[in-house]
């Protein structure tokens, strides 16, 4: 603040100081000499005006020497005298207050000599006059203006003492310039890097003085500019793409369209777009023109007469220079390859906003072939009339209000009209009377929709003769354009000939095709139940061909033998290390003797293998029949009825265990308490129910395979039932050690109550039984969810995935037959839940029961 002090108050006192020095100068060098300089000063200067007008006075005379004059004192601000060589005043013009031209004067002029003579304040001087190369007298110049050549010598003298003044200002300055040079050119280089385009360039301010302001001023400004600079460019950027996009869509309409366009710029007429159109159609790329006058060299078109265009006739030339707008001009032109074509050609100016064209487009198809058309329909007219005439075929024409227009000879014999009978008439006078309407109906819709009910290229339809009779026919429709009008045109055959034929061919191929669907009825059940044998048998049945490949395999053979997929078929497989089934189906095909029988061991057990010899089969080389039956199918059923056997007998266990833990708590009970004897003896009684109803179960499984009866399913308590269980299996986990309780609400389900109660027994018996003593069953109870947990022993991972398969048993088995959880698993979704088993080996078993709630209210 203190600099910016300084600055503000002693560069306007030294601004006043060189002033005053340079005034002060003036006044001391100046007054001395201005009276001698003033002096003369003004005699040249009064001469020099003298002569100037002694110069303009030659060649001129009367009323034009007179403005001369007059113009020139005006300008100088004197009086002027012009003077002959008689010493005559001849012309006068100004006037200087105080002054009268002596005689002496008079003769001078007179004479052509020259003077300078100062009277009063008056400078007087004589000049000569000189025309053409002789003495004309003289001109006498008075002038009266001391103030402006005091000014001018003072001028001088000032100026004199202004550079002595400025040599002493000068060094003032100096000081000043030394300490303001290096921040005026930092600002300087700051300016000229925001002018060439570094918006991003900052000054350093330095002094909170002028010069701060003004890089602060600086700085702001081209943080201004280059936000502006960037909104600009922004908007250029955004602006240059819809203009690339408008012209992308532009070009691509251009080239999507079928027709050639041609683009000229107004009014020069270069051509500056063509599409690809352009290009088909004269055969050659598109080539721009500089102007109109390059046309005819690069695009060559002729008037129908075969006269070129000049360059005014030219479509696209009158609609550039005239304004004009050419429509459907058609046009002779040579194509790049030098054939000769016809096209038609459309061309409008495009104007500006005030209405001045600025370009021209042409638009232009090829006709060539159009024309060629039209040609040759002229002359299949022609051809079509003389076919028409001799044809067999019955032709009938109509309009659009379906009258006949042309009938030939033919329709005359197959009808029995005469043309003029039927000319002029609807052509529902040669139908039924049951189809007229219908005919009328679907021709209106069609011509109001275009919507075919028959096939045009061929129908077969009833006919009336003139006689009244129907017989059927043969009819193909057309159609064609003419003046805008629709034309149908119908080629009837009489088929009642091919008729009666048709219906003889029919009867006998309807009793052929009988004969055929019964005896392919026949061989289609022999074979579906043939299949039906052959896929349900437990032996594997395979045919082979005499090359070795698989012809048919029913479900067990491809089980046995692994081969690839239900319908791909191949080479025969090799499935057994100690018999080659190639080989031997090989021998087997050659001949019968070759067959064999032998026993193999394969994946699952035991199998026997016997092979037929097929004499007709493999295009007649004969083939080989592959039975495979295993052997260990019937030892596997024997072990699985003794585990059903078993199983009967761990399913009744668990209640005779229960049974039996009451018995002995009854028995071992010291005191003889009611209470606790009733309650054991419920239990006993209870037990021995459950093991009557299971028994009857479980012969119903014994003889079906299982309980097929429908669950009851209705409203079941799920806590209540939770409890039952609780309370039925007490005993036996008192008897085990084992703490049984449960927790939380499950509200009401839909279930069989019997079902879910049976399912839950066998859970929880489970899970006592693998818990051992000391350990701990949890029912816990959620809305729509039992699970019962323990902290047993768990299940091996490598079992897990097959605890619900019936009859399976884990390596480490504590002796049960793998039904109790199979059958809870049936029981539960067959009531619509779902049952699920999570375990982990040391930690316990988890197994959920989910089912359907009962919505409240």
């Amino acid at each position: 603040m203190l600099v910016g002090l300084r600055l503000r108050i002693w560069m306007p006192l030294a601004a006043v100081l060189i002033v005053l020095l340079s005034i002060a100068l003036i006044f001391v060098y100046g007054v001395p000499v201005l009276g001698a300089r003033l002096t003369d000063y003004a005699e040249t200067q009064t001469f020099a005006q003298a002569a100037a007008a002694a110069e303009a006075v030659p060649g001129t005379t009367g009323a034009e020497l007179g403005e001369q004059l007059d113009l020139y004192a005006q300008t100088t601000g004197g009086e002027i005298l012009v003077v002959d060589t008689g010493e005559r005043v001849v012309a006068r013009a100004g006037s200087a207050p105080g002054f009268e031209a002596s005689r002496e004067m008079l003769q001078t002029a007179a004479a052509g000599k020259r003077m300078s003579k100062k009277l009063g304040r008056l400078n007087v001087a004589v000049a000569p006059v000189v025309g053409e190369g002789s003495l004309a007298g003289g001109v006498v110049f008075a002038s009266d203006e001391p103030e402006s050549t005091a000014y001018q010598l003072f001028l001088r003298s000032g100026l004199e003492a202004a550079g002595v003044a400025s040599i002493l200002g000068g060094g003032l300055m100096l000081l000043l310039g030394t300490l303001l040079s290096r921040r005026i050119e930092r600002l300087a280089l700051g300016a000229r890097s925001i002018e060439g385009g570094d918006l991003s360039h900052r000054m350093e301010p330095g002094f909170g003085d002028e010069l701060g302001d003004l890089a602060e001023t600086f700085n702001t400004m081209a943080a201004r500019l280059e936000d502006a600079f960037a909104n600009l460019e922004g908007r250029v950027a955004e602006r240059t793409a819809e203009l690339e996009s408008e012209r992308a869509r532009l070009e691509a309409v251009l080239q999507q369209m079928p027709s050639g366009v041609i683009i000229a710029e107004a009014p020069s007429g270069k051509l500056v777009l063509g599409n690809e159109q352009v290009e088909r159609i004269w055969r050659h790329p598109f080539r721009p023109a500089d102007s109109i006058e390059d046309y005819p060299r690069q695009y060559q078109i002729f008037h129908p007469d075969g006269r070129p265009y000049r360059l005014e006739e030219r479509p696209l030339s009158r609609s550039i220079r005239a304004g004009e707008v050419v429509k459907a001009e058609e046009i002779d032109f040579v194509r790049g390859d030098g054939t000769r074509g016809t096209m038609r050609l459309s061309s409008t100016p495009i104007r500006d906003r005030e209405g001045r064209i600025i370009a021209g487009v042409a638009i232009f198809d090829d006709v060539t072939e159009h024309k060629r058309a039209d040609e040759e329909l002229r002359a299949s007219e022609e051809r079509y009339r003389v076919f028409a005439e001799t044809a067999q075929d019955a032709i009938v024409m109509i309009d659009e209000e379906s009258r006949i227009l042309f009938v030939n000879d033919a329709a005359e014999g197959i009808f029995g009209y005469t043309g003029a009978e039927m000319l002029g008439h609807q052509l529902t006078m040669l139908m039924p009377e049951h189809l007229r309407q219908a005919h009328l109906a679907a021709f209106e819709r069609y011509l109001e929709t275009g919507e075919r009910k028959l096939d045009w290229r061929s129908v077969q339809l009833p006919g009336l003769r003139k006689s009244g009779e129907e017989f059927p026919l043969e009819v193909s429709f057309g159609e064609f354009v003419k003046d805008d009008k629709r034309f149908f045109t119908g080629f009837i055959r009489d088929i009642t000939e091919r008729k009666q034929a048709e219906e003889k061919i029919r009867r006998l191929n309807e009793e052929l095709e009988q004969r055929v669907e019964e005896r392919t009825s026949q061989l289609e059940q022999e074979r579906a139940t043939l299949n039906a044998i052959l896929n349900n048998l437990a032996e594997g049945v395979l045919a082979a061909d005499g090359r070795e490949r698989v012809v048919f395999a029913n479900p067990a053979a491809r089980s046995m033998l692994a081969l690839d997929g239900q319908g791909r078929l191949g080479e025969l497989p090799d499935p057994w290390e100690d018999f080659d089934l190639a080989e031997a189906v090989a021998r087997c095909a050659r001949e019968e003797g070759g067959c064999i029988e032998a026993r193999v061991q394969g994946r699952g057990g035991l199998l026997q293998v016997k092979l037929e010899h097929l004499p007709e089969f493999g295009e007649n080389r004969g083939g080989a029949l592959v039975v495979v039956q295993d052997l260990s199918e019937s030892r596997r059923l024997e072990a699985r009825q003794q585990r059903f056997l078993a199983n009967a007998a761990h399913e009744l266990k668990t209640p005779i265990t229960t049974i039996l833990g009451a018995a002995d708590l009854l028995l071992t009970e010291e005191e003889d308490d009611p209470e606790v004897r009733r309650r054991f003896l419920n239990h006993i009684f209870a037990e021995a129910r459950r093991m009557q109803r299971l028994s009857e179960t479980l012969l119903r499984l014994a003889r079906v395979g299982w309980d097929l009866r429908e669950p009851d399913i209705g409203v079941v308590d799920l806590d209540a039932t939770a409890r039952e269980v609780l309370w039925r299996m007490a005993p036996l986990a008192e008897s085990a050690g084992v703490e049984l309780s449960s927790s939380g609400a499950g509200k009401r389900v839909r279930a069989d109550g019997e079902w879910l109660e049976q399912a839950l027994m066998v859970i929880v018996s489970n899970a006592v039984k693998y818990s051992g003593r000391g350990g701990r069953v949890v029912l816990r109870l959620q809305p729509g969810l039992v699970e019962v947990e323990d902290n047993g022993e768990g299940i091996a991972e490598a079992d897990l995935p097959h605890v619900f398969d019936r009859f399976y048993q884990g390596e480490e088995s504590s002796g049960g037959f793998g039904l109790g959880l199979p059958i809870c698993k049936e029981l539960v979704e067959r009531m619509g839940g779902r049952i699920s088993i999570e375990s982990q080996r040391g930690t316990g078993t988890t197994v959920r029961i989910e089912l359907p709630e009962v919505e409240s209210g």
